[in-house]
This record gives C-alpha cells, structure tokens and sequence, in this order.
C-alpha cells in the first residue's frame, strides 16, 4: 500500500517526538532496523518509508515520526 502525505497526516497524532524534549537528542526508540515515516513540521512534509539512517541531513529537521508498518495499518492497509 503507496501511502500519500495526506493519509499520512490523518494520523498525525500517532506520530512520536523524534528528538527527546529533555536531552535534545535523537530519540533512542527510532529502530534502526525498519523503515520509518518522518514528519517535518518546518516544510509542512512528510519522508515517507525509509530507514532512519537513510535521512542523512533531513534527518536535522524532522519534528516527529512513526513506523512505517504501523502506519501503513492504520491506514487500512
């Protein structure tokens, strides 16, 4: 199932903080093995379906993200 940034953005609020508020780190439960969708709340976007070590610099601006799988369900697939 190809999920778009619309669908993504219906479940929004499932979405976890990708830096921790107290340390300003990376969050430590991102899995580096599966593919994640991340939410960047700056550019009103959405990277859809990769690997947390794939963002690269993207990675600086991220606000939130979610297993890919995870969202791939409760979109109905």
């Amino acid at each position: 199932m190809e999920i778009t940034p619309e669908m993504a953005y219906e479940h929004i609020d499932k979405f976890k903080p990708y830096y921790d508020k107290e340390t300003g780190k990376r969050s430590q439960e991102i899995p580096k093995d599966k593919k994640i969708t991340v939410w960047v709340e700056k550019e009103e976007g959405f990277m859809i379906n990769d690997l947390n070590e794939n963002l690269g610099i993207d990675a600086l601006v991220a606000t939130s993200w979610i297993e890919h799988e995870e969202l791939v369900k409760l979109c109905g697939g």
